[in-house]
């Protein structure tokens, strides 16, 4: 049976729209018989993230409990206010894959690939030249390549580029 403090608090809970609890059993140690059902109050009240300001709250309240454990209603709270973070940064902020020839510069800057595996892939050191200038596409067999030796998302290698416009030669009056 609930006591009466407990009562109404619950009562008052209700009426604000805060009770989202669950029941808590609290035993003094040894005695079955003096157990005490009280509400544990663990308010939620979380809003979607719709604009610059919502994410700059949400932000802010996500600093606040960064220090928050897993599996306490802080914890929770972080857990829910990141969850709803990411989707509104994905959203709002998308990332466009780079296209195929910053990929391919990327995996060269990061040390993953020289020169000589890119003219193993790419067949000379010309074409390696033309690739990397954009003044040539990357042909299937290349595409497949790099995915397999350097990992690059197929996502990333299949896209559209400009190609650069072609040298023209100079001719001597």
């Amino acid at each position: 049976m609930l006591r009466a403090e407990d009562a109404a608090a619950e009562q008052l809970a209700e009426e604000r729209g805060t009770l989202t609890g669950a029941l808590v059993c609290a035993r003094p140690a040894g005695t079955v018989a003096s157990t005490r059902v009280r509400w544990q109050r663990a308010t939620m009240n979380v809003r979607p993230i719709r604009n610059a300001r919502d994410h700059a709250r949400a932000l802010r309240e996500i600093e606040a409990l960064w220090q928050a454990r897993a599996g306490t209603p802080e914890g929770d709270r972080f857990e829910v206010l990141s969850t709803l973070v990411d989707a509104y940064e994905r959203e709002a902020f998308p990332i466009d894959p780079p296209d195929p020839i910053q990929a391919i510069r990327f995996r060269i800057e990061q040390g993953q690939i020289g020169a000589p595996e890119l003219v193993a892939i790419f067949g000379t050191r010309a074409r390696c030249s033309e690739i990397l200038g954009k003044r040539r596409r990357l042909t299937l067999p290349m595409i497949r390549a790099l995915h397999a030796k350097l990992g690059i998302p197929l996502e990333s290698l299949v896209r559209e580029y400009r190609l650069r416009a072609p040298a023209t030669a100079k001719r001597a009056a």
